[in-house]
């Protein structure tokens, strides 16, 4: 395959850019701050909003900002089958079967927007104005993009959060999100509707028999959104139909409305059921354990003491999280296994001499020590990893907390040596 690189590919490598790394998490950040913000403005446009020189500035922001994503797109690195593809041509090549043509006709239409602000003199300037709700549709259409390039961003973003329920928090929120993002749209389009009473040949319409027609832009946009949240909810308001275009359009929406009514209500009352699960395996061995300690009438000093120190391994078993734990890791292919183990256990065990000469002679024999020759423990503050007498036929590396080593032999009783030591991250004990 190398007879067919270009000249300029090993040049071209310096500048890809690897998937789910900061820069391109930064860059799909600004990129669905742009979509949102296209999202929230254009539909707005139904209002007939007054221009004003930020949104001018902003429109000018996306245009620039969308024609710079071409270029970008071409040297971003994507992930196959858990392999990180860097190699430019591929990039190229899987960027001009997936993604190319969309984003060239929607940049095409940012700045066709963008000139139908600019006074345009003769038609140009009218055909392009004529143009503008065909063109704001194909802008509209980055969103379905956002849902799907998004999704490996935020899973990024959620390795940093360490909290269980606050991932089913930010759940929560996303689908509430979704549901005011939708109803947004739909407010727009109710106000459309009710504003084309002349065109459409209607003497009556929801917009005349409120009186909207000269109020202001916020007080017609939250009279629509009320509207369009009493359609997904329980409730209801004053504003009705007020001819048939706008009754087709109310039933279409109630229709769309029972639906996801019923996906949110269900998400919601998953995640609430999932809030509840966290503690109910707590819940169940700390009863296996009061059960047993009754039936085999341990004293109360006892049991207080067994209770507590339960209770703080419970809770410390929660924070460190074992590979042996993770069913899905075992059908992971072994390369990607290899790689994974790597990460987590090379640092670790590559500080002592023997593991670093090893690696550095042999790296595909130290890659196979790393997946099948490291077992994970975790231990309470009061368990003992092993006690004096036992088999020493295995070495210790402390990853995370402190411990202390204490030697029992009886000639070194009274002597410094039989001083307890203490055992810090990093460090390795029991050496054979």
């Amino acid at each position: 395959e190398s007879r067919f690189q270009c000249p300029w590919e090993h040049w071209a490598m310096r500048l890809v850019i690897r998937p789910n790394s900061g820069p391109r998490m930064c860059w799909d950040s600004l990129c669905a701050v742009l979509i949102f913000f296209s999202f929230v403005w254009i539909p707005i446009q139904a209002f007939k909003p007054e221009s004003s020189a930020i949104i001018t500035n902003a429109t000018w922001f996306c245009a620039v900002c969308w024609t710079v994503n071409i270029p970008v797109s071409f040297l971003s690195g994507f992930n196959l089958e858990g392999v990180a593809e860097l190699r430019p041509h591929r990039i190229a090549k899987h960027y001009l079967h997936t993604w190319l043509l969309f984003d060239v006709l929607t940049a095409v239409a940012d700045w066709l927007v963008v000139l139908a602000d600019v006074s345009l003199p003769g038609d140009s300037g009218a055909f392009v104005r004529l143009l503008t709700p065909l063109l704001n549709f194909v802008q509209l259409l980055r969103l379905p993009r956002l849902m799907l390039t998004s999704t490996s961003s935020v899973t990024q973003l959620f390795e940093f959060v360490r909290s269980e329920r606050w991932v089913i928090a930010f759940q929560l929120v996303k689908h509430v999100s979704k549901i005011l993002m939708f109803c947004h749209l739909v407010a727009c389009l109710w106000y459309l509707i009710g504003s084309l009473r002349d065109e459409a040949g209607y003497e009556e319409s929801w917009v005349l028999r409120n009186r909207l027609e000269g109020s202001s832009l916020a007080w017609r946009y939250t009279t629509s959104l009320h509207w369009a949240l009493t359609q997904f909810t329980p409730a209801s308001m004053e504003v009705v139909p007020g001819n048939a275009m706008e009754r087709a359009f109310n039933v279409c929406v109630v229709v769309v409305a029972m639906v996801t009514f019923s996906v949110l209500v269900s998400a919601i009352t998953n995640a609430m059921n999932r809030l509840q699960s966290l503690n109910s395996d707590r819940i169940q061995k700390m009863s296996l354990l009061r059960k047993y300690l009754r039936q085999h009438r341990v004293s109360v000093e006892l049991t207080a003491r067994v209770w507590s120190c339960s209770q703080l391994a419970l809770d410390q078993s929660k924070q460190m999280l074992h590979s042996k734990d993770v069913v899905i890791l075992s059908l992971l292919p072994m390369r990607l296994k290899a790689d994974l183990y790597e990460e987590v256990h090379g640092p670790t065990l590559l500080q002592h001499p023997f593991f670093a000469q090893l690696a550095g002679s042999y790296m595909l024999l130290a890659r196979k020590l790393f997946c099948s020759g490291v077992e994970e423990v975790a231990l309470s503050r009061t368990r003992e990893l092993f006690l004096a007498g036992e088999p020493g036929d295995r070495i210790f590396f402390l990853m995370a907390g402190q411990m202390t080593f204490t030697d029992t032999r009886p000639e070194i009783a009274g002597t410094p040596a039989a001083m307890p030591s203490a055992v810090t991250q990093g460090m390795w004990m029991s050496e054979p």
